[in-house]
């Protein structure tokens, strides 16, 4: 059995700045305004339970939403859901207040935030949402 292979050869093209480099993931239209970060102390007392430096965690939680550039406030809580007499379940809410877009991009904005913390910590009981005050 006689296989054939093909090479095609591609074009060089010289690196834009805008494109195929590290700081285009962070060229913004508009430079993003700083994040308002609060946590309260029963989710720092959380975060250390599965080990979690607070520092590193509001640290990762500040650079994701900075990123995205039409986040304003970010609060941190404890969310503890009963179901009758057994133990609560308990994860981390990080609530945030996103301004400017369409319902659908904060929709967009809270899906991918989600999975940023997902795939960066599993392990920990996590998840964002919307809402502003």
């Amino acid at each position: 059995m006689i296989e054939e292979y093909t090479t095609t050869q591609q074009s060089f093209e010289p690196l834009n700045e805008r494109k195929n480099t590290i700081t285009s993931l962070f060229t913004f239209k508009k430079p993003p305004k700083p994040v308002k970060l609060k946590i309260t102390e029963r989710a720092k007392e959380f975060l250390e339970s599965y080990n979690l430096p607070v520092d590193a965690f509001m640290n990762f939680i500040t650079l994701i939403t900075t990123n995205k550039g039409v986040i304003t406030d970010v609060s941190i809580d404890l969310f503890e859901y009963y179901e009758g007499e057994e133990e609560p379940l308990r994860s981390i809410s990080i609530t945030v207040c996103i301004q400017g877009v369409s319902t659908e991009e904060i929709v967009d904005i809270i899906f991918k935030l989600n999975k940023l913390l997902y795939i960066s910590l599993p392990d920990v009981p996590a998840h964002f949402i919307y809402e502003c005050q």
